[in-house]
């Protein structure tokens, strides 16, 4: 098996697409960082860097890496009779990567996929490893709407920029992604330019944020969900994902899918009481990275 790499999103989802919706909502992330590249006209800069990997069976991997971040994976076979194919693949997507001169902060994907590729590079590279997260992917098709929380739904607004700057970099924190002000500052004008965030209000008072992102073909990608410590507990951040949930369908989304960290058992309660199943698990590997949970 060799690698194959591709120039375009465009060309990537030729390729890769039809396999990677067959699962669409576990392939999310792939699928939508895929997708918003193809309708960019500017080239990223650094190159994304995009592969598969196929045998007589079909596609065995795929993966795309967004620098500075690292790989995302697909591996169909992993946890079937044909592991031993898809591991291969993935050694041989290692491989591709380390000739190209890579290097991988992280790789994010499937539970076992994740793992998987997280085993090669170290041994290939001789880096520890280490979980940063391990997640959980929901799918909702229908929204069970929460009683009895005051306030609506809104889209995020210009004079909402240093409101949502504070927010984005307080929820950097609980995710470990920690930006810094400037890089919140960033992120908040590019949601108000493009309408992704909206804002759960209360009378006259923001309580709660939650952004809709990543498109794919069927549905799109809950996230950034955010309300401060001063207005929780009264099920605000429920009504507004519920709600922003609902909208989706609303305008032709067949589902939206999201991601929750297992080891919060609060988020994972309240987004199957409002209508999310889960679908599967996803592992967020560091490499030489000191996280809480340690996997070497």
């Amino acid at each position: 098996m060799n690698a194959t790499t591709y120039a375009t999103a465009a060309a990537f989802l030729d390729a890769a697409g039809e396999w990677l919706e067959r699962e669409e909502p576990v392939n999310n992330l792939i699928l939508g960082l895929a997708g918003r590249l193809a309708t960019t006209d500017k080239p990223p800069d650094p190159p994304v860097v995009m592969m598969t990997v196929s045998g007589p069976a079909g596609l065995e991997a795929a993966t795309i890496m967004t620098p500075p971040h690292g790989v995302v994976l697909y591996a169909p076979a992993i946890g079937t009779d044909r592991e031993d194919q898809a591991t291969a693949a993935l050694e041989v997507i290692a491989e591709a990567l380390q000739a190209g001169g890579h290097t991988l902060p992280e790789c994010h994907g499937p539970s076992a996929t994740a793992l998987a590729f997280a085993k090669i590079w170290a041994e290939r590279t001789g880096k520890g490893f280490a979980l940063k997260m391990a997640q959980r992917i929901y799918e909702l098709r229908e929204v069970t709407f929460p009683r009895g929380v005051p306030g609506q739904l809104r889209v995020s607004r210009a004079d909402d920029l240093e409101l949502l700057a504070e927010w984005i970099e307080a929820f950097s924190q609980v995710t470990l992604e920690r930006l810094d002000a400037q890089a919140a500052m960033k992120a908040a004008q590019h949601a108000v330019a493009y309408g992704s965030f909206a804002i759960w209000e209360d009378g006259a008072r923001a309580v709660s944020m939650a952004a809709a992102r990543r498109p794919t073909r069927r549905g799109i990608s809950i996230g950034s969900v955010y309300t401060p410590p001063e207005h929780r507990g009264h099920g605000y951040a429920s009504a507004c994902v519920a709600a922003l949930s609902q909208r989706q369908l609303d305008a032709g989304r067949e589902f939206c899918c999201l991601y929750t960290d297992l080891a919060n058992p609060t988020s994972n309660s309240i987004y199957q009481k409002i209508g999310y199943v889960p679908v599967a698990d996803s592992g967020h590997y560091v490499f030489d990275g000191k996280s809480e949970h340690n996997e070497r």
